[in-house]
């Protein structure tokens, strides 16, 4: 335990589509719609959660209601950060504090999530002050909040349906061996008897009226045992325009939801299809097991149970199932860390493992080299490399089976001030990421597999756009005909001739881009192209070129556009050429890559 544990405080939250709940100290302190209500004139957040689902559907023209998630990932990355950081503001015993402690995160996510999406998660986390953030898949988080124990080797089959996404999962192991994430959940059930109701009784309801419909009469089955009292609707004749109210029953919900709980059961039977043997005959002695909020539609239960021949089991309070789960996992951290996908953050916040981080913060600093967290990085992301290597030679593939790792650009230069880390380096290259410069576009590139010969090196200049055509190439796939309309080419016979050969591509050299304002490199729009062993750097504000030998200047110290003047001017043409044929965005004067997108202030070349 550090000796700065005590200012960190432990938070779990199920980020969900319809509702978001955090547990701090075991018990649930959030539970509120994620809805935010936005000023369109100041443009600040005005109201969170309850407040704010109060104000949805009655709302003026300057007041907007956001939900900020949908289909259970982030949709406005602005609107969700706040979102969160004032649910975590309102936390009673953290309102007590005299500044804001840094917090350990546990977030639930849905099996089907992207990278990027995965990315917008983190971050956003990352921005109310998380120190660690850890992520669940949310069926996972479902399994641990039922009370299932996930670590034997035994298959059990979780259904979540929230308000977004249904995710369905075999997990066995502490792993899922299965998956399926539909976007058919609660928000559909509700567009589904909005929909109802506008075809079959011309009467126009909001989501808040449909909604109340799917709670007090919503059914999956038109026959049911104990069957709810019809209910009175109110709404807007779509005739007459005039206000009017009609009787419905809950059968006639159970038509207007058929086609989407078919979907589901769809799902569920294509995940079935998709289990082990070994773990089907499990999931047969045990049943399946519902959670989430629209695991509470009447009859749905009994109705998957005919679809499946399964017993099925609704959690006990299916609302905070997943929460509860997250929760746990937060509390038993090191029990659970290989369930959550926290991985070796190469992206800010760097996060290494405190082993690592320990041992280097012992060692001697360097005369370079000299931040602790990027020496314990280094080694960590190493181990896992050996990990996945190690895991191809126990599978018995390795003799058919191609590794490429590479990086996206060079190190940041600096960083913000409030991160722990203020400084990376590319030494001996310039600079970093964001510009053109050696140190922010030269990034390691490695390639291991059949007929590669070990510890062979190439200084034929390559490009990440050489990866696709070079994956084809290994494959066996032609891609003659689409060649004209793709950047890079195959470096396959340089691969298997021990670093060298001729690369062919549809253009000779490499441009890269920079047409807007960045305070983090130069400051400054620029562009670049490497030609053989020249490179040149045109700063469009003033049109001042940088030409640099890379041969004898990898460090880009020296310029010689006034000694070679045609060579540059030569280049230059080559480069604004090239811009013209590919339709590039031009550069602008005072354009800030923060706040505008390029699209929307530029003309093409």
């Amino acid at each position: 335990m550090g000796f700065f544990d005590f200012l960190t405080e432990n938070i779990a939250i199920d980020l969900g589509t319809a509702n978001t709940l955090i547990i701090h100290n075991d018990n649930v302190v959030v539970d509120s719609p994620s809805i935010v209500a936005r000023d369109r004139v100041t443009n600040k957040i005005i109201a969170v959660g309850h407040e704010a689902a109060l104000m949805q559907g009655k709302t003026h023209e300057n007041i907007k209601t956001i939900r900020p998630l949908k289909d259970g990932v982030i949709a406005d990355f602005d609107a969700s950060e706040q979102m969160i950081s004032m649910f975590i503001k309102n936390i009673p015993a953290l309102k007590k504090r005299f500044f804001t402690p840094a917090l350990r995160m546990v977030i639930c996510i849905p099996s089907g999530i992207t990278e990027v999406e995965m990315r917008a998660v983190r971050e956003s986390a990352e921005r109310v002050n998380g120190k660690e953030v850890y992520l669940i898949h949310e069926p996972m988080a479902a399994a641990i909040g039922i009370g299932v124990n996930i670590m034997q080797p035994k298959g059990n089959m979780i259904i979540d349906i929230g308000g977004g996404t249904t995710e369905i999962a075999v997990i066995a192991l502490s792993g899922i061996v299965c998956d399926k994430s539909v976007k058919v959940a609660g928000d559909v059930f509700t567009n589904d008897i909005i929909y109802y109701m506008r075809t079959q009784h011309n009467l126009y309801v909001g989501e808040r009226t449909a909604e109340r419909v799917k709670i007090l009469i919503g059914s999956a089955l038109e026959e049911l045992e104990n069957p709810p009292e019809d209910m009175t609707v109110q709404g807007r004749d779509l005739l007459t325009g005039k206000p009017k109210e009609t009787v419905i029953s809950y059968r006639e919900i159970a038509k207007a939801l058929d086609k989407s709980i078919i979907r589901i059961e769809d799902s569920v039977m294509e995940t079935l299809s998709q289990t082990p043997p070994e773990l089907a005959a499990d999931i047969y002695n045990t049943g399946v097991y519902l959670a989430g909020g629209g695991s509470m539609l009447r009859g749905l239960d009994k109705r998957l149970s005919l679809k499946t021949d399964l017993p099925i089991f609704i959690a006990e309070d299916p609302l905070r199932a997943v929460v509860r789960g997250t929760g746990i996992a937060l509390k038993n951290i090191e029990q659970y860390k290989t369930v959550s996908l926290r991985r070796q953050q190469v992206h800010s916040n760097i996060q290494a493992t405190k082993r690592s981080l320990e041992k280097y913060e012992k060692k001697d600093k360097g005369k370079i080299h000299k931040n602790a967290y990027f020496a314990a990085l280094t080694e960590d992301l190493d181990d896992s490399v050996g990990i996945l290597l190690n895991k191809l030679q126990e599978l018995g593939i390795t003799n058919n089976t191609y590794v490429i790792y590479c990086s996206d650009n060079g190190a940041v230069p600096t960083l913000p001030p409030r991160r722990k880390y203020k400084h990376s380096y590319n030494y001996p290259l310039s600079r970093g990421k964001w510009d053109a410069t050696e140190g922010g576009i030269r990034i390691p590139f490695i390639v291991s597999g059949p007929k590669i010969k070990p510890n062979s090196f190439s200084d034929i200049p390559v490009s990440l756009t050489d990866v696709l055509p070079t994956i084809a190439d290994l494959s066996g796939y032609s891609l003659r005909g689409q060649m004209k309309t793709i950047d890079g080419g195959s470096i396959k016979k340089v691969l298997f001739n021990s670093g060298y050969g001729k690369v062919k591509r549809q253009d000779n050299g490499f441009y890269f881009h920079v047409p807007y304002i960045n305070y983090i490199a130069f400051g400054r729009p620029h562009s670049s192209i490497i030609l053989d062993i020249y490179k040149l750097i045109k700063f469009h504000d003033n049109g001042e070129l940088n030409l640099f030998d890379l041969s004898n200047d990898i460090e880009e110290q020296n310029n010689l556009a006034e000694k070679f003047p045609l060579k540059a001017k030569k280049l230059d043409s080559k480069m604004e050429n090239y811009f013209k044929k590919h339709k590039t965005v031009k550069w602008g004067k005072g354009i800030d890559w923060k706040f505008k997108s390029i699209e929307e202030i530029n003309s093409f070349y």
